[in-house]
């Protein structure tokens, strides 16, 4: 089978060697009442978002990696395997097509606040949100390409399980091709800062091109949901891989076509960080992007003026957590498409985020990890605004978001200090040691906007139910860490 979905390995890779990171003993059985629960947990997300809310949609992709990864990563899964394909089948049947809203009593459906022509992209279905009583259907592009990535993480860990296609995964597939890639890559318009684009195809070209030098750097640089799209891309190329009869006429020109984007924009933008061993992309693009002012500020009071240059050029530890599936999933695309000195700098590069996290962002504070806000190990304040009251990520905040999740606990298994740092991070958000709650209240918060009103009680995110907890249970139980 081809490049199983679970980002871990079994081994920790020596520093300067590289080792691809594919499993996280992906052999062994998981315990059948894990395999239970997350099935259950699935169709509860799924059903959190019936009918979708933009909010839920966002979440989604977030709280379900983890069920997901266990389904897939422990053997002898096959009937739990095929229950999830049912699952997101099932729900992404029951979705709208654009067509279809908007011959809904006249309601107009927006993408980002841009209404959507009744082309051909009026027969795609989408995750939308209904404004009651405004006629509207509000799409948020970035929940939706972040939906349709897990979507297509779920289609390529099922061709790598050796399932045979079906209804099931010819739903998967049509959801992810067409009413994901095909749909946001040519058809739906692209908001810019510079103003609003025709697709993601343009938006991705102007990136690179000359006009928008002359603006701030921030204009040129790739967003994650750009890099949701590349990835999407990659494992719909390793899908096809596996199962060839499912592509229809155009469908691996268009793939390629994201994807030489997308490895022209890793090949140009992607880095070895401030240490070279390390890892950056679009290094220096963020400075002059509106809250990186406040990213030298280190104190814990809001600051009501920025504390000298901007000190982040790096993306944050929050949003990072993503990279380690996209290195992966371009690398294994890059394979496939005999790029193999780009596959082998991918790799390389999922080694050095390893390193990036864990010398850089990673601290210890009262013999607990903790993260910098920044991968780069700068930790000032992270979107503030000084005139929005309470918005902002104080220093050090960020850390229940980004090990929450599990998505870092990929990269555990190449670095000692990283699984060391997951193993006590699982510890204190299941302990019941007044000392470990009252650390991860302060630390630990998943919703750590800034200031918290005076009289607001201090909020425990975690608890045997939690998503955090259940991730933390499912990565150990795959051996990540």
């Amino acid at each position: 089978m081809i490049f199983r979905f679970l980002l871990c390995a079994m081994m920790v890779v020596p520093a300067g060697s590289v080792q691809s990171a594919d499993q996280c003993l992906s052999h062994s059985e998981a315990p059948e009442a894990l395999i239970s629960e997350s099935l259950v947990r699935i169709d509860e997300i799924l059903s959190g978002i019936s009918p979708p809310t933009n909010t839920g949609i966002y979440q989604a992709y977030n709280l379900a990696r983890a069920p997901l990864d266990l389904v897939y990563g422990a053997e002898g899964n096959q009937v739990a395997e095929a229950k999830v394909r049912l699952s997101l089948a099932d729900y992404l049947r029951e979705l709208p097509r654009i067509g279809t809203l908007q011959e809904m009593h006249g309601t107009v459906v927006k993408i980002d606040g841009f209404s959507v022509k009744n082309g051909s992209e009026s027969r795609r279905r989408v995750p939308v949100a209904v404004v009651p009583g405004s006629g509207e259907a509000a799409l948020s592009s970035g929940s939706a390409i972040q939906f349709g990535f897990l979507v297509s993480t779920a289609l390529r860990s099922a061709a790598d399980a050796g399932s045979s296609v079906d209804a099931e995964i010819r739903a998967l597939y049509e959801f992810t091709m067409n009413d994901t890639l095909r749909f946001y890559w040519l058809e739906a318009p692209a908001w810019h800062w510079a103003g609003v684009y025709p697709n993601r195809k343009a938006r991705s070209a102007a990136r690179f091109g000359y006009f928008l030098r002359l603006r701030p750097a921030f204009f040129q640089a790739f967003t994650d949901y750009d890099l949701h799209i590349f990835a999407l891309a990659a494992n719909l190329r390793i899908t096809l891989a596996e199962w060839p009869e499912l592509a229809r006429a155009g469908d691996l020109a268009l793939i390629d076509e994201v994807l030489d984007t997308a490895f022209r924009a890793v090949e140009e933008r992607m880095d070895g960080g401030e240490s070279g061993d390390g890892f950056g992309f679009d290094r220096g693009r963020w400075r002059d992007a509106n809250g990186f002012e406040y990213t030298a500020c280190e104190s814990a009071a809001p600051p009501q003026a920025p504390c000298g240059p901007p000190a982040a050029d790096h993306p944050d530890v929050s949003h990072a957590q993503r990279w380690p599936q996209w290195l992966r999933s371009l690398s294994g695309a890059a394979e496939l498409r005999g790029r193999i000195d780009l596959a082998k700098e991918l790799e390389d590069r999922r080694v050095g985020l390893a390193r990036q996290i864990s010398g850089a962002a990673l601290y210890w504070r009262d013999q607990r990890p903790v993260l910098r806000n920044f991968i780069s190990g700068a930790d000032g304040w992270y979107r503030y605004d000084k005139d929005v009251k309470g918005y902002g990520h104080p220093p050090s905040s960020l850390t229940g978001w980004a090990f929450g999740f599990g998505a870092y606990s990929a990269l555990a298994p190449l670095n000692p200090d990283l699984a060391k740092a997951y193993r006590e991070f699982c510890s204190v958000i299941q302990s019941d040691d007044p000392k470990d709650v009252a650390f991860r209240v302060k630390f630990y918060s998943q919703n750590p906007i800034s200031p918290r009103p005076a009289d607001a009680p201090a909020k425990d995110d975690y608890g045997t139910s939690s998503p955090a907890v259940f991730a933390c249970r499912a990565y150990a139980a795959l051996g990540c860490f």
